[in-house]
């Protein structure tokens, strides 16, 4: 897929960019007499790229796709640290991921104040828990990450099964921690909760090949031809899905 991008970045405000396989980049044109062109990774795992405000966008995204194995390898590092620093800690800002992204988590001090119950909030920017519910956290976390799984594959299930003429005879949420997805001998699929923290269209892979082994119960040529002819690129899918193993399922 090409993104459509404008010729020049003469006028360019701050902008997005979405390439497959990459999260969300931050385009940031420089003006004055910067000349350099950089792409950092923040504190908050937010992907930016700097680069001269005259330079010609399609130029900027070539740089991009030549740094794409650089970002991948510091974008991997950058999330098994995410898990591991203060893993069972919550803290204001902690990036939390979910669909491939990063998102900062806010402690509500407010909701304690007004004495309410609350709950954990995903308002689509960030995450908020109320303070006093921290230690809680983990536990608060599961139970979201679990529901957001099935908000996620239940659709995704229905919509490829419909399109490949099958339907499993059941679909499970599992704490699966070797595998994101599988399908029984009786035709039950199964995911990992954690299929919640990848990017949407690593989802619809794994739910495409899962759904494929209701028909071809092995890896032969029949299935693969099967996956592509709905998931056109499912060798770079697959492959990104190699490149992450460290980051899941954990």
């Amino acid at each position: 897929m090409h993104p459509i991008v404008p010729e020049t970045t003469k006028t360019m405000k701050p902008a997005t960019l979405n390439l497959e396989g990459l999260p969300e980049i931050t385009l940031i044109p420089s003006r004055g007499r910067h000349k350099t062109i950089s792409l950092r990774i923040h504190d908050n795992g937010r992907v930016a790229l700097r680069f001269p405000a005259r330079m010609n966008i399609r130029h900027a995204v070539g740089f991009i796709r030549s740094k794409t194995k650089w970002l991948e390898k510091k974008l991997t590092a950058f999330r098994l640290a995410s898990q591991t620093q203060e893993a069972k800690g919550f803290f204001e800002g902690k990036p939390i991921l979910y669909l491939g992204r990063l998102f900062p988590l806010c402690l509500d001090l407010t909701q304690q104040e007004k004495g309410g119950a609350g709950q954990l909030v995903f308002t689509g920017e960030k995450f908020i828990l109320p303070a006093h519910l921290k230690d809680a956290a983990e536990r608060l976390f599961l139970c979201w990450y679990k529901k957001a799984a099935s908000n996620i594959l239940m659709p995704a299930v229905k919509h490829y099964g419909a399109m490949m003429r099958v339907i499993p005879k059941n679909i499970r949420i599992s704490s699966a921690r070797s595998r994101w997805g599988s399908c029984s001998s009786r035709d039950t699929l199964s995911f990992s909760w954690r299929i919640a923290f990848l990017p949407q269209d690593i989802i619809d892979y794994i739910v495409v090949h899962e759904l494929t082994h209701l028909t071809h119960k092995n890896h032969s040529r029949a299935f693969w031809d099967t996956v592509g002819n709905f998931i056109g690129d499912y060798r770079t899918k697959n492959k990104w899905l190699r490149n992450h193993h460290a980051c899941g399922p954990v």
